[in-house]
């Protein structure tokens, strides 16, 4: 066996390894993404429970820092594996999570803001912002599913012929 075929053979491991390290890296994000938007979703569907808290005299300044509480716990669900698929990458996968990590700071913040007597929760622009976060949901998955399904292979640099 020459050294080249076992630099080849040492290189494609390497890149098999850390296929497989991305591919866990990248479905651990996509279940922490959906874990944090179902505890936003439960927010918005809880709006009854804070109405009745508020009718039960509790200030509203309360039941909102109970909201923002709820929306950081959601919001830190996602961000141990978020950079993990940073360190990962490559570039393209971290572009696409930074759109989804935008939109779902788009979709924490239509869920936790509330703004003097405006109706809360604002179901259209909730509905719109998580509209937007399923589809840079797909996005993520059609870059991450293009970079897990290249097989590694051995990269030749210059010339190269046998003897």
């Amino acid at each position: 066996m020459g050294r080249r075929q076992v630099t080849d053979e040492a290189q494609v491991e390497h890149e098999q390894w850390l296929r497989g390290q991305r591919q866990e890296a990248y479905v651990t994000y996509l279940d922490a993404v959906d874990q944090g938007l179902t505890q936003l979703a439960d927010i918005i569907n809880s709006a009854d429970r804070y109405d009745e808290a508020a009718n039960e005299g509790h200030e509203w300044y309360e039941i909102y820092e109970s909201i923002d509480t709820r929306g950081e716990e959601a919001w830190d669900l996602v961000r141990k594996p978020l950079e993990r698929v940073y360190l990962l990458g490559p570039e393209k996968v971290n572009a696409a999570a930074v759109e989804v990590d935008n939109r779902l700071a788009d979709v924490k913040t239509v869920v936790c803001f509330h703004e003097g007597d405006a109706p809360w929760p604002n179901l259209e622009l909730y509905r719109t912002a998580k509209g937007f976060m399923d589809t840079a949901r797909r996005g993520f998955l059609a870059v991450t599913r293009e970079v897990i399904w290249t097989a590694p292979r051995p990269r030749r640099v210059g010339p190269w012929r046998r003897r």
